[in-house]
């Protein structure tokens, strides 16, 4: 049941009182008088009373200047078709007043009118109400007119007044809820005002609203117009059937025709729902308008070919107005549904222009359509210079646009102008623009030669989704403001970027003017790109200007890209922001370009200066043409020598060839943290046990921690980086008396942790080891020790790229060494006490197994297993106390060189290769002491400088022996 409806059925049934009036009491009666008829006398009601037509008389008539007030409850009934409930005629002076309900039923009879007033005045007072109420249905006939307002009538339907004219399903034709007919030369306006009015009709080519001045004058200046005009904020039109429009203005000659849904000074609102194929919300015509004031106007259309508002000029004279349909408010609401059922529709000459300032709390503008082939905004415009342009005009704040299976603005020889601030527009099955001609409307007719201007300007964070096309004799333009976004393609438009604005194409373009402040992606996601797409090319042929930004992506390994080409004039400075893309098979001497001037003009950059392509940093440079501008090899130098601290930048190999990433670079790293973690676990037998001359237990335990620092400095194509460690080890062993000589079998387990810091992030290791162990001493001071061990070590990475991507990698790997050292201590006084000299040679094996490194952003990083040897040569020059609690300290010197430390790695099969050959001093103090003879502990710091890295670290051990 309609709104209209249910309100009929809540309205309070009154007493019908059969009232038998004399002619003495009505005045003149006559054979074909009325049940009431008042004419050319004043009267008023005595009590409540319940009419009923003739054959051939309404129910209820005033005529001939005759004045009536109704002061109680009062029914007119029409009892057979074509019949009248209540007439107003004569002259202007006759008048009818309402101070109580007034109920007109004019039952399932068809033809019927509830109300006609021609040339007088018909008023519902404040106390009074008005019910016209019609169940005509079926298929003969017409359906009801509840008003019918003719040549200068003037009528006030009061607040509240209800009116149904037919049933829904009725196939009666030409209902009318309100009618407005004006044209006779010398009348005075005919108007129908009300407040808060409910309307509901049913049939074909029922309407709402209607305003017509139907019948033409002799002369325009004498005709007058018809106005309906509604107050309030609750009026509510319903109509069911086909062609059945909400509200319409017809076709009119001479005079105006008007709907006013409020003023500037009492904003009002409407909401209108029609239900039919061709049922249009609002239609307005040549020579009329329809205004609607205030917020919160709805428009709902069911219904194939059903639009939201139609503004049609297509039988306009040569002197006629243009229709004009205005909203002008906020919270808006045009939605359709049915298949070319346009939201907004403007045809040869109409005017469209709806405006409002901001947003009301809850509710949002809305322009939809839904239906197939429905276009949000539609118009139809000039074929040829003598035609009218139309012309719609929109500024809307908040809400949405939106075509479902059409275009979001689709203009053919006119004109569309939107203002969009914080709207979304959305047309993900058309075109968000499409301007163009009109085209010919058959096989044998001709096209258009006038072609569309199409504008759209985007404020405050507006969203447009949808290509934009105009054809040759068209112009389309987009402008987005302040964190606008437009995700779409462009066929000769024009575009603006600026405040944020951003412009994310979704295929090749052609533009004829490109002014960009903002952002002009490439991507249609620039934040989240797609994992693969095909290369894109946006062609400038007018001018490029702005200081804005490109986004887009390359690929080094095939020669491809994105592609930038402005064939007119080109200024201002653009930086291009090009995706990284690890995953390229590079090799640091591709040539790619993006940026193609044909006057070499304005300026272009790299956002972040360079940009990682598989393994390897490339950057933006001027082609020797002068016009062009390509991705070329980075600039490299010869990369730091390491020699005077740990300079982070990266270094390079001082030719043509570009150097390698952030990600390569950590992950091959890997190499360098694990080389210098196995040689930070490195011990010598004093650091791993002790003194351990002092002491003669069967057995020991003991534990070793350590911790320090590598600096470590950029040598060929990897950078430097700094990393902190620490780690402890375990052993225990037995003694073996050998003669004079001791000999010590043990075990022992190790781990450890190490943090790297890059330049553009950090790394893990950590470090797990299982060994055994052999020592041997004699009397004499000489002492050998050997190890082997295995470990397992674990490394990640967590860097930045050159797009500001986080990418991370880690693998595990494991690891064999071996060493042997060995020593002679010679005291300087004969009982083995005092100041001594010890020198010592180890020799170190280290191998680490293979890595294959998978970044997140697709590169592959495999490494070579390595091998290390390390050969030390250094001496202790300590002093030794034996009496009492036994000390040992010492000072200590000494030279490491790395005999092999060569190794290859890939980088996506691009093959680079890494030297750790060189020496280092390793110097330190240490101290030992022994407690209770069980209990002995050591302390030491050292430090080592080379040509590869500097560390500092301290060592201390306890050891249990029994």
């Amino acid at each position: 049941m309609s709104n209209v409806l249910r309100a009929i059925s809540a309205y309070p049934k009154r007493k019908k009182v059969a009232l038998s009036l004399s002619i003495a009491l009505l005045g003149s009666f006559s054979a074909h008088s009325a049940t009431l008829n008042v004419d050319g006398t004043t009267e008023s009601s005595s009590g409540n009373a319940s009419y009923t037509n003739t054959s051939v008389s309404p129910a209820i008539r005033v005529t001939g200047g005759g004045q009536l007030t109704l002061n109680h409850d009062t029914t007119a009934n029409t009892n057979a078709p074509t019949a009248k409930a209540i007439v107003v005629d004569g002259n202007s002076a006759s008048s009818l007043t309402v101070n109580a309900p007034l109920s007109i039923d004019l039952g399932s009879n068809t033809d019927t009118v509830g109300l006609r007033v021609d040339k007088g005045t018909f008023t519902v007072m404040n106390g009074g109400s008005l019910v016209i109420n019609s169940t005509s249905t079926g298929t003969m006939g017409t359906s009801a007119v509840g008003v019918d307002a003719r040549d200068g009538a003037t009528v006030n339907l009061g607040s509240g007044a209800i009116i149904t004219t037919g049933l829904a399903g009725s196939e009666l034709p030409s209902g009318f809820g309100i009618r407005v007919q004006n044209g006779s030369a010398g009348a005075n306006d005919t108007k129908v005002t009300a407040n808060n009015v409910q309307i509901s009709t049913g049939g074909k080519e029922s309407y709402g609203l209607w305003v017509w001045n139907s019948v033409p004058a002799t002369g325009s200046a004498n005709t007058k117009d018809g106005y309906i005009i509604l107050t309030g904020e609750n009026n509510a039109i319903e109509t069911h059937g086909d062609a059945s429009h909400g509200m319409a203005t017809g076709t009119t000659s001479h005079g105006m025709s008007h709907i006013l849904i409020g003023d500037a000074l009492a904003p009002s609102s409407v909401s209108v729902t029609t239900h039919g194929n061709g049922a249009h919300g609002a239609s307005a015509a040549v020579n009329t308008e329809i205004v609607l004031t205030g917020d919160k106007q709805s428009i709902v259309t069911q219904g194939n070919n059903a639009y939201g508002i139609v503004a049609d000029a297509s039988l306009a004279s040569s002197s006629g107005v243009s229709p004009t349909i205005k909203i002008d408010g906020n919270a808006h609401r045009i939605e359709t549904s049915g298949s070319q059922s346009h939201a907004i529709y403007v045809n040869k000459g109409g005017l469209v222009s709806i405006s409002n300032t901001g947003t009301v709390s809850g509710s949002d503008s809305a322009i939809k359509a839904n239906g197939a082939d429905a276009h949000a905004v539609f118009a139809v415009g000039q074929k040829s210079s003598g035609d009218r342009t139309s012309v719609i005009n929109i500024t809307q704040f908040g809400g949405m646009i939106e075509s479902a299976q059409g275009d979001a603005f689709n203009a053919q020889g006119s004109a569309i102008s939107a203002n969009l601030n914080g709207v979304n527009v959305s047309a993900t099955n058309g075109k968000l623009i499409n301007a163009t001609i009109v085209p010919k409307s058959s096989a044998s007719g001709l096209d258009g030669t006038i072609g569309s201007s199409v504008s759209l300007i985007a404020d405050n964070a507006s969203r447009l989704v949808g290509d934009v096309y105009a054809d040759i004799k068209s112009s389309a333009s987009v402008s987005l403001n302040n964190d606008s976004v437009w995700l779409g393609s462009a066929q000769n438009a024009k575009v603006t970027t600026a405040g944020g604005g951003q412009w994310r194409m979704t295929d090749s373009s052609a533009v004829t003017e490109l002014s960009n402040g903002g952002v002009t992606s490439f991507e249609n996601d620039p934040n989240s790109p797609a994992v693969t797409r095909l290369f894109r090319t946006l062609t400038v042929s007018n001018s490029l200007s702005g200081n804005g930004t490109f986004v887009m992506r390359a690929n080094l390994q095939n020669g491809s890209g994105d592609r930038l080409i402005v064939n007119g004039t080109t200024s201002g400075s653009h930086t291009l922001n090009v995706l990284s893309d690890g995953s390229q098979s590079t090799h640091g001497t591709e040539r790619l370009t993006l940026v193609e001037t044909a006057d070499g003009g304005g300026s272009f950059t790299l956002t972040s200066g360079t940009v990682d392509m598989g393994g390897y940093t490339y950057q933006l440079q001027k082609e020797a043409n002068g016009k062009n501008w390509q991705l070329a090899a980075a600039s490299s130098g010869g990369g730091n020598s390491g020699s005077n601290g740990g300079s982070p930048t990266p270094g390079g190999n001082g030719g043509n060839k570009a150097p390698i990433t952030s990600t390569a670079d950590a992950a091959a790293n890997f190499i360098n943290a694990n080389y210098l973690m196995s040689y930070a676990e490195t011990q010598t037998l004093l650091q791993r046990m002790g003194e351990l001359r002092q002491d003669k237990g069967q057995g020991d335990f003991w534990a070793r921690g350590f911790a320090g620092r590598f600096d470590n400095f950029a040598k060929g194509q990897l950078s430097g980086f700094n990393m902190n460690y620490h780690g402890f080890q375990l052993g225990s062993d037995i003694r073996l008396d050998a003669q004079d000589n001791d000999i010590y079998l043990g075990v022992m387990f190790g781990a450890s942790n190490a943090s790297q810091s890059y330049k553009q992030g950090d790394g893990g290791l950590n470090a797990q080891s299982f060994g055994a162990y052999a020592s041997y001493m004699d009397a004499s001071g000489l002492y050998f020790d050997g190890l082997i061990k295995y470990s397992r070590m674990k490394n990640s990475f967590n860097v930045t790229d050159s797009s500001s991507q986080r990418v991370s990698g880690d693998d595990s790997s494991n690891g064999f060494s071996a060493s042997l050292e060995a020593g002679k201590r010679f005291y300087f006084s004969p009982d083995a006490d005092g100041v001594y000299l010890e020198p010592q040679a180890q020799l170190s094996f280290s191998y680490q197994d293979d890595m294959t490194i998978k970044a997140s952003n697709g590169l592959i990083i495999d490494t070579d297993a390595y091998h290390s040897t390390l050969g030390r040569v250094s001496a202790l020059v300590g002093y030794s106390a034996n009496s009492g609690m036994p000390v040992n300290v010492y000072l200590k010197t000494g030279y490491v060189t790395e005999l092999d430390g060569r190794v290859s790695y890939r980088l996506n099969d691009a093959k680079e290769s890494h030297v750790n050959r060189g020496g280092w001093w390793n110097n330190g103090i240490g101290v030992t002491t022994q407690l209770n003879n069980q209990h002995s502990f050591y302390l030491d710091a050292e430090s080592s400088t080379g040509h590869r890295f500097n560390q500092r670290q301290i060592n201390a051990g306890y050891r249990f022996s029994f």
